[in-house]
């Protein structure tokens, strides 16, 4: 959750010559493209983008119990994390980030194991119908992640790098920071490397989109006529969240807005979770080719 990747935090330096140059024209050339053709088609045909008729989801979730999810998470991330550093005899704050990974990834299983649990205890459907965890339509999701991850980069990746030059230049009071997986991948063997790949890519979209979209932004959808206020409202929480990346938080707003759009056009998560590991898997990779370009 709180120390998910996101896409945002892939242009943590400017594209240069070479492969990651390559890539990054690569990416967001197809990424302007997607997005001209998805504003085309919504203008066209504006309905869809109103989300009137988007799918129920009957649900009793009680935000006190859906917050409680979230700081349930925190608190296993914490002991663990105090925990390895009893046990290596150095305090919390210096514990290197490689023995951080477990408590995150213990975090990120409990996480997804409490809130797999409220849902099946308060939505009328259950875990599939109901919350959307589901693989009915898996060529769909699997488009939906593909092109949504596409028309997002430009936007996001357009608002981090406008973060980082007010910040060069004196203009926000904030010092840029670099999420701590993208700080530790270049320095790392293989087999951390494959472990924070475990965090970022699989098991941090797992809990963020369950939490965030199918929990929370569920939940509120009851106190709405129209969905979008609940949308809004979730990807603003998304954002917050991740205050440790201050600078990335308008970006995470947009990413947050993008997931929680696409799953209400749905109902189901697997659009939404792809598209969270696909911006996870772009960060990873943004990062690698820095090192090796």
């Amino acid at each position: 959750m709180s120390k998910a990747l996101c896409l945002a935090q892939a242009v943590s330096t400017r594209p240069s010559d070479g492969p990651l140059g390559s890539f990054f024209v690569t990416v967001l050339a197809a990424g302007l493209w997607t997005l001209a053709v998805w504003i085309l088609v919504r203008a066209l045909r504006p309905r869809k983008l109103l989300l009137v008729r988007a799918p129920g989801r009957a649900n009793h979730a009680a935000l006190p119990l859906v917050v409680g999810v979230y700081f349930v998470y925190q608190l296993a991330t914490l002991l663990v994390a105090q925990l390895t550093a009893h046990l290596l005899g150095v305090p919390v704050r210096e514990l290197p980030f490689q023995w951080i990974l477990p408590s995150q990834i213990a975090g990120q299983a409990v996480g997804i194991a409490l809130s797999l649990t409220l849902a099946a205890m308060t939505f009328r459907h259950g875990l599939s119908r109901g919350l959307g965890l589901t693989l009915r339509h898996p060529y769909n999701d699997l488009a939906r992640g593909v092109v949504g991850t596409l028309a997002v980069i430009p936007p996001t990746m357009g608002l981090l790098l406008l973060a980082q030059w007010l910040i060069e230049r004196g203009w926000l009071p904030l010092t840029y920071r670099l999420h701590p997986v993208l700080e530790f991948l270049p320095k790392a063997g293989a087999g951390w490397v494959a472990v924070a790949v475990l965090s970022a890519v699989v098991l941090a979209p797992l809990a963020e989109e369950i939490f965030f979209r199918g929990l929370l932004q569920s939940s509120l959808k009851r106190h709405f006529r129209n969905p979008w206020p609940a949308v809004l409202i979730a990807s603003a929480v998304f954002a917050l969240v991740h205050v440790q990346q201050v600078q990335d938080m308008p970006s995470l707003l947009v990413l947050g807005v993008a997931l929680g759009y696409n799953y209400e056009r749905t109902g189901r998560l697997g659009g939404p979770i792809l598209m969270h590991a696909f911006f996870n898997t772009f960060s990873i990779l943004n990062t690698l080719l820095q090192v090796r370009g």
